[in-house]
């Protein structure tokens, strides 16, 4: 179920590398820190998480399927200065032996997963009592600029591309942007909830890097080249027209859930 996210790897790492400025205070006020925590990062992406999660002490290996996502994480590591491994692998396939994580964490990738698959890959890396984290974030409507580029999208991209993404899209019910079902998955895995909560938060974005946060979601990575490269020229063209020169402030909103292993 994984979409191809590796032909837009440079947009991604550019315009997709935002996490909350509290997350870390959060998790810490939870009873969730990194120092030192041997840590998987599965659907690690450019890195953005796993990077992170080094700068707060954690020993980490980022898996990622996505070999050209895995190189610009790679390259992004050598420019931070951070000290981690990447590994090629998926949550289904897990490149770590048996009780090998303390830590878990997951960022905007849950939904791709074969959850089923995933949940028995996670409940054998991961030690009795240590934490999972699956997090999701991004873009809210509700601003001039996000609600004018969604109806933009929908009136140009083929019908029924505009939707959640992944496994999201199939659940009518959901929790913090949760669906319903992942709950009980997590339960019927001895992954027992902690505790769930949000973080809201702003990200600004010049007209042009709008348009290269937009060409790395889904709904356009999923299309033919050439409709994505025409939506895109023409969204450019009219950011430049209605908003020239523009900085624009977009809400987002991180949710989290952190979840325990429970030790049988």
């Amino acid at each position: 179920m994984y979409m191809h996210f590796g032909k837009e790897a440079s947009a991604y790492g550019k315009y997709r590398n935002d996490l909350p400025s509290d997350l870390f205070s959060s998790l810490k006020q939870r009873g969730v820190s990194f120092h030192n925590a041997v840590t998987v990062d599965i659907g690690a992406g450019t890195g953005v998480l796993s990077r992170a999660l080094a700068r707060e002490g954690a020993v980490v290996t980022g898996v990622e399927p996505s070999a050209e996502l895995l190189n610009e994480a790679e390259k992004m590591q050598r420019q931070s200065g951070t000290s981690l491994f990447y590994a090629s692998g998926s949550a289904e396939e897990l490149p770590a032996a048996d009780d090998y994580a303390d830590m878990i964490t997951v960022m905007r990738a849950w939904h791709w997963f074969d959850r089923e698959k995933a949940l028995q890959e996670i409940s054998r890396v991961l030690q009795p009592n240590g934490h999972l984290l699956v997090m999701d974030a991004g873009f809210q409507t509700g601003t001039d600029i996000v609600d004018k580029t969604i109806t933009f999208l929908k009136e140009r991209l083929p019908e029924g591309s505009v939707v959640p993404a992944g496994a999201k899209a199939e659940s009518a019910q959901r929790i913090l942007g949760f669906p319903v079902e992942w709950f009980e998955e997590w339960q019927s895995h001895q992954l027992a909830l902690k505790e769930l909560y949000s973080l809201d938060y702003s990200v600004s974005f010049t007209n042009t890097e709008w348009c290269g946060r937009l060409s790395s979601i889904s709904w356009l990575v999923s299309q033919e080249e050439e409709v994505r490269r025409k939506v895109m020229e023409e969204l450019a063209e009219m950011l430049v027209s209605e908003h020239p020169a523009a900085v624009h402030s977009i809400p987002h909103t991180c949710s989290i859930a952190i979840l325990r292993k429970q030790a049988t």
